[in-house]
């Protein structure tokens, strides 16, 4: 049974066991019963006994290579941030589990990864979580600890590990037959009173007396320390020290919490991850429980071996960065020494491309032309290269996009000549690499005509020098065509 059937009893009342989110248990204080139950105690199993189960590890030891190849790719900051993940996940449920607080819709997935909002989550919570949680999350980092450690489990450290988890729990509840009591928790320290229960269905439930756990507590350590238990399967073992401890019930409150901080010790020293169960699992869990009382273990062992499982699967997922620094790298990677990326290279190039076929309409519309001549200029319309023309012959540019050029055209329709034609091409072009001084350009296709542009003369808005420079580029380049339009019309005029 977990730890909300722990109830300390005196021999001149009756006392029950009070867990909110369970039922009621009833405890046994009939002098003659609790001797009967006392003898009813057998002693914890023997591990021998559990390594004849037919348990199947195959989904255990997959995801425990997944996590070995996943952690030798990351590194020591990032394992230890998923690994915190885990353990913080592992310290809010394991309270939650006994019925000591309740836990919001997605509380501990925020908290646990720290997603925002989750200090003010915390905040909201009452003073029993706030009391509690940080005891829980020290008392699996002392568990991490152990696993780290070469001297192994021993009575004093479970003791320590009580002490810890419990530290800030001053006192347990107890219903006595005058009504609920506040019994203070003898903190690091095995209990002083039988624990035995009646349970709701009429049927009792016997745990170690207070002198069999004297005798118990050291055979569970003994078995802790046999090599055939340390050459076992980690979640195997997890299950076997859990369920012991748990049948033992060695403190007055308190023993389900440890039992779960013993179970990860197992799982930290194979694969650095803690065991966590989720508060939406106790059902299963408690189940499982039962039927391990009973005698029948396998469900309990597969139990632990699927939370162990999507333990380490949970931690493997973590490992390596997160998408919003995955986000982050790939910004810096595109954004290069210069500071935006391509795309962002390719908006301010057609920023600068449509300036430019601005101010080339805004020059062509003040013109005052003879009857008989044209001039067209258009706005962006999707480029297709021309036979003897250039695409951009600059190794330092590319084009951008499909709908990045422009056109002005010159015609005459003059009946007593062949008509005259100019025909300008502009194309908008970006710098290959955002490194160089210019990152985008306007250029007249078959010409050295180029009109360049930093990155601080475009942004945050085109600067008057900018301006000043587009419009005599623009005036330039229109007055070249005129010329060369003129000068084609003279000689045509000639023949």
């Amino acid at each position: 049974m977990a730890e909300g059937n722990d109830i300390d009893s005196t021999p001149d009342h009756a006392v029950e066991a009070f867990t909110p989110a369970q039922s009621v248990e009833v405890l046994v204080t009939d002098p003659t019963q609790t001797a009967a139950l006392d003898a009813e105690f057998k002693g914890i199993p023997a591990f021998t006994k559990w390594l004849g189960l037919k348990i199947a590890f195959d989904s255990w030891a997959a995801k425990f290579a997944e996590l070995e190849e996943r952690r030798s790719r990351s590194s020591k900051e990032s394992l230890a941030e998923a690994v915190a993940v885990a353990l913080r996940a592992a310290a809010i449920d394991t309270g939650a589990i006994e019925g000591l607080y309740s836990l919001p819709a997605n509380f501990t997935i925020t908290v646990a990864t720290r997603a925002p909002g989750w200090d003010a989550m915390v905040d909201s919570m009452p003073e029993t979580f706030k009391t509690l949680f940080p005891s829980q999350l020290r008392a699996y980092d002392l568990a991490m600890s152990l696993a780290r450690s070469p001297m192994g489990i021993t009575e004093a450290w479970v003791r320590e590990l009580h002490r810890e988890l419990c530290g800030s729990q001053r006192t347990y509840r107890v219903i006595t037959a005058v009504g609920p009591q506040e019994h203070e928790l003898p903190v690091g320290e095995y209990k002083h009173h039988p624990n035995h229960v009646k349970l709701p269905d009429g049927t009792y439930h016997a745990y170690a007396s207070v002198d069999a756990t004297k005798h118990e507590m050291p055979k569970l350590i003994e078995w802790l320390k046999d090599p055939r238990f340390l050459g076992a399967n980690a979640a195997l073992q997890a299950a076997y020290a859990h369920f012991c401890l748990v049948a033992i019930h060695p403190f007055a409150d308190g023993n389900g919490r440890v039992a779960r901080a013993l179970a990860s010790t197992y799982l930290c020293r194979a694969a650095g991850v803690p065991l966590v169960i989720f508060d939406d699992q106790k059902r299963e869990y408690f189940n499982a429980l039962h039927e391990a009382d009973d005698g029948r273990f396998v469900d309990f062992v597969s139990f632990i071996i699927t939370r162990s499982t999507d333990s380490l699967e949970f931690v493997s997922n973590l490992l390596g960065a997160s998408p919003r620094q995955q986000a982050e790298r790939l910004t810096a990677v595109l954004r290069g020494s210069g500071g935006l990326t391509p795309a962002e290279v390719d908006l301010v190039t057609i920023k600068l491309f449509d300036i430019v076929l601005a101010e080339l309409q805004r020059q062509v519309s003040q013109l005052t032309l003879p009857t008989g001549v044209n001039i067209q200029t258009g706005g962006r319309n999707y480029y297709s290269p021309q036979p003897g023309l250039a695409e951009i012959d600059d190794a330092r540019y590319r084009r951008v996009g499909s709908s990045s050029q422009g056109d002005l055209m010159m015609g005459s329709v003059w009946s007593q000549s062949p008509q005259v034609m100019i025909n300008l091409n502009l194309l908008a072009i970006a710098a290959e690499v955002n490194s160089g001084p210019h990152i985008c350009a306007v250029k007249v296709l078959g010409t050295d005509r180029i009109l360049e542009a930093r990155q601080d003369d475009m942004l945050p808005q085109p600067t008057a020098a900018l301006q000043f420079k587009i419009r005599s580029w623009v005036e330039r380049i229109l007055s070249e065509a005129l010329s060369d339009f003129g000068t084609k019309a003279e000689q045509l005029l000639k023949k």
